[in-house]
């Protein structure tokens, strides 16, 4: 039974933690800090690996700081996530309007 507790505690901690860093996230692009919205989302990525929502994020801030060939391909590697499917075909229109001007 505490083993039982213990798992559920570890995935509600889990749970929290990435409340807290899609909040995070939520914050920084809103004032614009693009780098920073880069620096959590790789710091998490490397713990956690191939979360596809902070590839996007990550990505984004990527765009916003004007690495647009960058972002482009890490958004074409997103294309086929379903979670970020609608997202990553949005932002790859935006990164070529981008491209352009």
């Amino acid at each position: 039974f505490s083993r039982i507790r213990f798992c559920s505690a570890k995935s509600e901690v889990r749970a929290t933690m990435a409340t807290d860093v899609q909040s995070l996230i939520n914050y920084y692009a809103r004032e614009k800090y693009y780098r920073h919205i880069q620096t959590v989302c790789s710091e998490v990525l490397r713990k956690r690996g191939g979360d596809p929502v902070l590839q996007f994020w990550r990505a984004f801030g990527v765009l916003m700081e004007g690495g647009i060939s960058e972002a482009i391909r890490d958004f074409e590697s997103l294309k086929g996530q379903q979670d970020v499917q609608l997202a990553s075909l949005v932002a790859l229109i935006y990164a070529h309007k981008k491209s352009r001007v």
